[in-house]
Formats: C-alpha cells, sequence, structure tokens
C-alpha cells in the first residue's frame, strides 16, 4: 500500500487542496517516513534473528510487527474465501445452475473489467492489448 492508502480522510481532503508541487514534497515526505520505518522493522528482525537484546523501541517495534502479521494473515483468510466463495459461484452459473439471490448479488457487486472490444464482463481479461 502506498502513501495515499494510508491516509486518514482529512489528510486525504487536505492533499486533494494542495498544489502539484505540494503534493509532490508531501508524497516525498510520506515515502521517506515509509522507508525508515522499513528500515527499522528490518533492523528488528535482524537483531532477532542474530539473538541480539532489543531496545525498548525494538520492542515496540517487534510487538508491532506481530500485530500486523496476524493481521495479514486475518486478511489474508478472508481473501481465500471470498475467492472460494466466487470460484463456486463462477462454476455453479457456468454448469447453467440457478444462482441465489444472495450469490447473484454478490456477482453484480464484483467490479467489471475492460474485456475485449470494449465489452463489459467479470475477469474478462482487464485492460490487456491483444
Amino acid at each position: 500500500m502506498g502513501p495515499i492508502a494510508q491516509m486518514t480522510d482529512a489528510e486525504k481532503t487536505a492533499f486533494t487542496a494542495m498544489s502539484d508541487a505540494d503534493k509532490k514534497t508531501y508524497m516525498e515526505k510520506k515515502r521517506t517516513e515509509m522507508e525508515a520505518k522499513h528500515d527499522a522493522r528490518e533492523a528488528v528482525i535482524d537483531k532477532l534473528l542474530a539473538g541480539t537484546a532489543l531496545t525498548a523501541d525494538e520492542e515496540t517495534l517487534r510487538k508491532e510487527i506481530i500485530t500486523d502479521r496476524a493481521a495479514h494473515k486475518v486478511e489474508k483468510a478472508q481473501m481465500k474465501a471470498k475467492m472460494e466463495q466466487m470460484k463456486a459461484i463462477f462454476d455453479k452459473k457456468k454448469a447453467g445452475t440457478a444462482l441465489t439471490a444472495d450469490e447473484q448479488k454478490l456477482l453484480d457487486s464484483m467490479p467489471k473489467m475492460g474485456g475485449r472490444e470494449g465489452k463489459g464482463g467479470h475477469m474478462k481479461g482487464g485492460n490487456r492489448q491483444m
């Protein structure tokens, strides 16, 4: 996720009101902050792997890493369940079986992809050029 995805609603509102130069400066600052955070996390991991004691700040980062990993695992499991659910719906549709109202609603809620010759449709090849 990039800096924009991690902004609060207030930050997004302020960002849209900025000049192009201010936006560039803001994004560079956020990128630098993200790189520093990444480097600090890498240092903690390196210390843990080496069996070196952590400082209090590094211990806080270690706990943050654990929390983030747990949240990521939950997110990944939810995405996998959703993909399996969608696969079952696509298989059912392909077989010509009637979908339930909930299944149809879920199918209709999926973003439409471009496809070839401007024809829409679910997962029809995106914007690839042939």
